[in-house]
């Protein structure tokens, strides 16, 4: 199992890919409206299922992988030479953003400009929320809870790559997705994040009510 914040398993052996996948024009956005409305609505519902199964959690336009020419690609299928551009790749990572399924990576800050046009708001990086921070939240505190260590403080490390949490599912969680989960668990008054004193993720810890 990789230990990288991007992936933590690799395999599509088993994935199921959409029938649209090996039609070559699902890989040309149209303009047509409709079309694209249309087209971005399979494409991200195929983005989230394929980050799902293979547990990743961040995309980038230029990624390596994310082009791969071998079997189990996302944006290229060799099979058929076809593959999306880098402005194509781009519209479907704002069409997650703007569904709430995912948030740029880093954050884009919002213009307080009442002028500022939203649809050009896009960047070549996004971090995907399969599930969101609201569910990854609920499930580490149901595990706190369950594991009866409501009270106690643990750090970002212990939590995303400790020995206790190695068969959970939020194993390996990327650090930016972590402190949207312990938000909204802050909002609840079921959690409080300290911020390291020696600097580094690693060592900012939480305290669980």
């Amino acid at each position: 199992m990789a230990t990288n914040s991007n992936i933590a398993t690799t395999s599509t052996g088993s994935f199921a890919y959409p029938p649209l996948y090996n039609f070559p024009p699902f890989f040309t956005l149209q303009r047509n409206a409709q079309t694209l409305a249309s087209q971005l609505t399979t494409w991200t519902r195929f983005v989230l299922d394929f980050c799902q199964h293979n547990r990743i959690f961040t995309l980038d336009v230029e990624g390596a992988w994310e082009r791969t020419t071998g079997a189990g690609g996302l944006f290229r299928n060799a099979a058929i030479q076809r593959e999306l551009n880098s402005d194509s790749i781009r519209q479907v990572f704002k069409a997650l953003v703007d569904q709430g399924s995912a948030t740029w990576d880093p954050p884009i800050a919002k213009s307080n400009s009442k002028s500022a046009n939203k649809s050009l708001v896009v960047a070549d990086r996004i971090l995907v929320f399969w599930r969101k921070p609201e569910e990854w939240g609920e499930q580490i505190f149901n595990w706190i809870s369950k594991t009866g260590q409501n009270g106690s403080i643990m750090t970002f490390f212990e939590l995303t790559e400790g020995d206790l949490v190695q068969d959970q599912e939020f194993h390996y969680l990327p650090i930016p997705l972590l402190r949207l989960a312990l938000l909204t668990l802050e909002k609840q008054g079921k959690a409080r994040v300290f911020e390291g004193t020696e600097g580094g993720d690693s060592t900012t810890g939480v305290k669980f009510a």
